[in-house]
């Protein structure tokens, strides 16, 4: 499973289109929508509801995103707490 896509699930879960998660993504509808799709079937856990012309976050998705959210938002915590100690330097300098 790709760190983005869980976060096009919450992007999903903020705006509710396929359309408005591609325009922010600049990926396709239908790359969204597979992508969601193979998400399902990685997880094995049904995330939309299918039943209507429009695609809506089943009950299991919209715990999916949020869960998604907490792990994408500990992720990037971390990553950037590194990042800061990499940053920095240490040592003498000696001027000539």
């Amino acid at each position: 499973m790709k760190t983005e896509w869980l976060e096009w699930l919450i992007l999903f879960k903020k705006y509710g289109s396929l359309q408005r998660v591609s325009d922010i993504c600049h990926v396709t509808p239908q790359n969204i929508g597979r992508m969601f799709i193979n998400l399902e079937n990685e997880t094995a856990i049904e995330l939309f509801d299918r039943s209507n012309r429009n695609l809506k976050l089943s009950q299991a998705g919209k715990e999916m995103a949020e869960v998604s959210e907490e792990v994408i938002n500990k992720l990037n915590e971390v990553i950037h707490k590194h990042q800061i100690k990499q940053e920095r330097i240490s040592g003498d300098l000696e001027l000539i």
